[in-house]
C-alpha cells in the first residue's frame, strides 16, 4: 500500500510540475510576469503539490509505521496548510480572479460528485 501511494503521489507531482511549467517556484509567491494556473490538475485541486507531500508522509508513515515518521508527518502536513492558506492569501491580493477560482475548487483534494441519475 505505501508503494502504490508513493507512486501516486509521484504522479501528482510530475503533472503539477509540467502543468506550472515555467511558472515552477518553491516559494509561495509567483514568479514576477507568471499567469495564474487553473488549467491540469489545477482544474481539480488547488495545491497538488502539497497533496502529493501529503501522501508521501502517509506513505512513509505506513512503511515504517514509526512514530517519529508519525510526528514528522503531522508536523509537515501543519505546515502545508499554514503555507496553502499564505498561499492562498498571496494569490487573491496578486490575482484577484482567484477569489472565485478558490471558491470552486478544492484546495488539497478533488470532489468526487455522484453523477445525475436519468
Amino acid at each position: 500500500m505505501a508503494a502504490l501511494l508513493a507512486l501516486l503521489a509521484v504522479l501528482i507531482l510530475f503533472r503539477a510540475f509540467r502543468d506550472l511549467g515555467s511558472a515552477l517556484t518553491p516559494l509561495p509567491e509567483s514568479k514576477e510576469g507568471a499567469d495564474l494556473v487553473t488549467s491540469g490538475i489545477y482544474s481539480k485541486i488547488r495545491h497538488p503539490i502539497y497533496s502529493a507531500l501529503f501522501i508521501l508522509a502517509l506513505a512513509a508513515y505506513l512503511w515504517k509505521q514509526s512514530g517519529s515518521v508519525l510526528i514528522a508527518a503531522l508536523l509537515l502536513t501543519a505546515l502545508l496548510l499554514y503555507k496553502a492558506r499564505y498561499e492562498d492569501q498571496i494569490l487573491r491580493d496578486k490575482f484577484p480572479e482567484s477569489i472565485e477560482f478558490q471558491k470552486s475548487i478544492p484546495p488539497f483534494f478533488p470532489r468526487f460528485r455522484k453523477g445525475k441519475k436519468p
